[in-house]
């Protein structure tokens, strides 16, 4: 079964934009046409227009024919002429712009024959006089002002038609061979009767010519609608570029937009934030290299210079003492040996520190599983791992993580005189903790000023987004625990808490 075809594509801002020009192009023309209509019909209910029409009407009707040239005229005989002609449309002449239909007995038209004195000959519908009979104009209205002109000869339609409320009223005079006038068509319409007989043609005559004016707007406004969206979806397709690159860290690439519009003006905009973002980003890294810059020259300082300091007062002593005191010699280089093993390891663990904490695809567990045993071996301390319940982090959270734990497990070798340290990692449904404690010879936080690697991590782990703790006493050890209230994700295959490991 072949499958059904995707509409994804036409929910795509170009096509949207192309349907939308075409709908607003094709509902413009339709909304002119209409007016167009409107205006058709007030010019024929409300002006004399139709008056006009009338009247030449009237005037074309052939009043040539024998049947009004009798003397006496044949009642009869017109009867049967006016219903033959007046209930025909083909019968009558285009010339007009008029049909003239008596075919409803009941409607309001009149048609009808008086003689030069006004005396009824023939009508429609029936009934309308009786032959020989004065006619009472005053059932015609305007005719009353009309039939005189009619039977003087009078030639200027103008002047034979007529309008009285809602009916109108058109007079012809009939002449014989030598002009004289010897009979008047006299012709009477209700304008509402009138705009609902002639309504059907002119509404098939606008639907006709807007049929073809819609499909003709129709495919104009799409082609013009395709052109126009999509140099504006090409547009926007660059910014999306752009965007892309720059949350991958790549700030170099630029939105090439010289348009003065919106969309140029936001493009314009957004360079200047990316160039903005990369001189913040390049002020970030140059202000982490020298605050990393002094932490290990203070470092240095405190730790390696003070025992290469120390080693080479011992070396000075047993110099002293090689020749008098050989015993005490031997001690004293015993002791210059351990400074310089000590230097050795702090040195070791600040060039580990150096070294880019990059986990290289692998987990927060994963990585310090690597890293503690090497590390435990290299600074003498007993490091135990624990993880319970292990789920994923954010990258970002767990690379600040390890630089985290690098810098506590550095201030345990170096500050708290500890053999052993546990490392723990606890997941929960509200965030996530891990705490780093020792068994050394701790200190009382109320007294003690916290040094710059406490005042490091805090800030590292609140830029985080977490929260820093510590629990320390004299002669009992000390706890740090970093707790960020971030949700979790389960990892699989980590639902079981993992082993111990040393």
């Amino acid at each position: 079964m072949r499958p059904m075809p995707s509409l994804r594509p036409l929910r795509r801002l170009r096509w949207k934009l192309t349907l939308s020009y075409t709908l607003v192009t094709v509902g413009a023309l339709v909304a002119v046409e209409l007016l167009a209509l409107v205006a058709v019909a007030y010019l024929l209910l409300q002006t004399d227009v139709v008056i006009s029409a009338l009247a030449r009407a009237a005037i074309t009707v052939p009043t040539d024919q024998p049947v009004f040239l009798e003397d006496p005229p044949d009642a009869a005989e017109l009867d049967r002429w006016l219903r033959a002609y007046f209930a025909d449309p083909s019968a009558q002449s285009d010339g007009a712009g008029l049909r003239l239909m008596f075919d409803d007995p009941s409607g309001p038209n009149r048609v009808l024959v008086l003689d030069p004195v006004g005396r009824y000959l023939a009508g429609l519908p029936e009934g309308l006089g009786v032959a020989g009979e004065p006619f009472d104009t005053a059932e015609l209205p305007g005719l009353a002002a009309l039939l005189p002109r009619a039977i003087a000869g009078e030639e200027d339609p103008d002047e034979l038609a007529t309008r009285a409320g809602t009916s109108l009223v058109a007079a012809a005079p009939i002449r014989a061979e030598d002009g004289q006038v010897v009979a008047v068509l006299v012709m009477g319409f209700d304008v509402w009767a009138l705009a609902k007989s002639a309504f059907p043609g002119l509404l098939s005559l606008v639907a006709s010519s807007a049929a073809a004016f819609t499909i003709l707007a129709g495919a104009i406004g799409t082609v013009f609608g395709a052109f126009t969206a999509r140099g504006l979806a090409r547009r926007l397709h660059r910014l999306s570029q752009a965007a892309d690159s720059w949350s991958h860290g790549d700030f170099s690439a630029l939105t090439e937009d010289r348009s003065p519009d919106e969309i140029g003006e936001l493009g314009r905009h957004l360079n200047r934030m990316a160039e903005q973002l990369q001189n913040l980003l390049e002020a970030r890294q140059e202000l982490a290299t020298l605050e990393e810059r002094n932490r290990l020259a203070r470092d240095l300082h405190d730790s390696v210079k003070q025992q290469v300091f120390a080693a080479s007062m011992q070396l000075a002593a047993a110099r002293a003492l090689l020749e008098s005191d050989p015993a005490s010699a031997a001690a004293r280089l015993d002791e210059a040996a351990a400074l310089a093993q000590q230097a050795q390891r702090e040195l070791t663990g600040l060039v580990r520190e150096l070294r880019p904490a990059a986990l290289e695809g692998k987990s927060l567990v994963e990585a310090l599983r690597d890293h503690v045993p090497s590390w435990s071996r290299q600074m003498g301390v007993n490091i135990s791992l624990r993880a319970r319940e292990e789920r994923s982090l954010s990258p970002d959270l767990e690379q600040g993580l390890f630089r985290v734990a690098q810098e506590a497990l550095s201030n345990v070798a170096r500050h708290s005189g500890a053999i052993s340290a546990t490392v723990s990692l606890e997941w929960a449904d509200d965030g996530f903790s891990m705490s780093i404690a020792d068994t050394g010879r701790g200190f009382d936080p109320a007294v003690t000023a916290p040094g710059l690697g406490l005042k490091s991590m805090r800030e590292r782990v609140e830029a985080l987004g977490g929260t820093m703790t510590v629990r320390a006493a004299p002669a009992e050890g000390a706890t740090l625990t970093f707790r960020f209230p971030c949700p979790v994700a389960e990892r699989p295959g980590r639902a079981e808490a993992a082993p111990e490991e040393r």
